[in-house]
């Protein structure tokens, strides 16, 4: 007959056998909480972005990606963000006292992940958005999961604004897309200079070009066709995500800067309105040298462009003329 502590001896080593084994393999932490990535050899196919009323589906088209509504993206930061959820890893673990500062006090409102392999969900988990470390970020694998700063190794960026389920920020960043011989009009109207206003017409091969008052005379016909080939394309850098509902209306509110509207030979017109921006520095709310506000169509969706990508439309009436 064996004897008891025999029994129980060989028990506790079968146990710390079978804990080895079912452990071996797992991060400190658990890999359960802590496996981001998509595992090595499984291919992204499409991508959703869930947060608060906001949704956004990628997916995978041939060789480009779409919204699932087919619209084209910007396909550059939709294969970063592939590229994001494939390599990322943990570079620090966060403790309670953080995350109830940085998230739940700011009631920072998670991004849920779900990445695809064709139809396969392969991953999923949720990104909390914030500016306390330099990778904009801090994941949990569930919502009740302990939450890490996650990182994409060789890259210092912010990869957390790449977690982004504002459809907007996917969209092309185009104004306008012209070619000269898809415009038959463009009216400029200086807000600050109303006398330096002027409209371009081309029509049955001949240009004209006028003001407030009438159609004018003497000018350069080389300089009205190179001004028209500056909205073959301008961009704009970045949605005004920014700002919330009630500043977008103050903005839009105002008499706009600049008023653009180009008329295409279907007769269809593309409308911009540019208004000034304002900066806080040094504690003081400024006049933006760099940047503006703007929108097209009266769509209400404000974005910020640059003045060096709005510069070559804003012309005065007197730069069409000989000097």
């Amino acid at each position: 007959m064996k004897k008891p502590g025999f029994r129980s001896g060989f028990f506790i080593i079968a146990l710390l056998i079978v804990m080895v084994y079912l452990l071996r393999d797992r991060s400190p932490f658990g890999e359960g909480n802590t496996s981001f990535a998509v595992k090595e050899g499984i291919e992204i196919t499409g991508i959703d972005l869930i947060r608060e009323g906001q949704e956004v589906s990628l997916r995978k088209s041939g060789n480009d990606w779409i919204i699932d509504d087919g619209r084209a993206v910007r396909k550059q930061d939709v294969l970063m963000l592939v590229r994001i959820i494939s390599a990322m890893e943990i570079k620090s673990p966060v403790n309670a006292g953080s995350f109830e500062e940085e998230i739940i006090k700011k009631n920072i409102a998670p991004v849920r992940v779900n990445a695809y392999k064709k139809r396969r969900l392969v991953k999923s988990f949720y990104v909390y958005g914030t500016s306390s470390n330099i990778y904009g970020n801090m994941m949990k694998i569930r919502v009740n999961s302990k939450p890490f700063i996650v990182y994409l190794p060789g890259y210092e960026g912010d990869i957390g604004r790449y977690f982004n389920a504002d459809e907007r920020f996917w969209q092309h960043y185009t104004v306008f897309a012209y070619l000269p011989s898809e415009i038959s009009s463009i009216d400029f109207q200086n807000q600050r200079d109303p006398d330096s206003s002027f409209r371009i017409e081309f029509k049955n091969g001949v240009f004209k070009l006028a003001d407030n008052a009438g159609y004018l005379a003497g000018w350069d016909t080389t300089r009205v066709k190179r001004y028209i080939t500056y909205f073959t394309s301008v961009q704009f850098e970045q949605w005004a995500t920014e700002l919330n509902h009630l500043q977008a209306d103050s903005i839009i509110r105002l008499e706009p800067l600049y008023r653009i509207t180009l008329t295409e030979t279907g007769g269809i017109e593309r409308l911009l309105n540019v208004w000034e921006r304002s900066v806080f520095k040094e504690g003081n709310q400024v006049n933006d040298t760099d940047r503006l506000w703007g929108e097209t169509d009266n769509d209400g969706q404000l974005f910020v462009i640059r003045y060096f990508d709005l510069d070559p439309l804003i012309k005065k009436k007197s730069y069409f003329f000989d000097r």
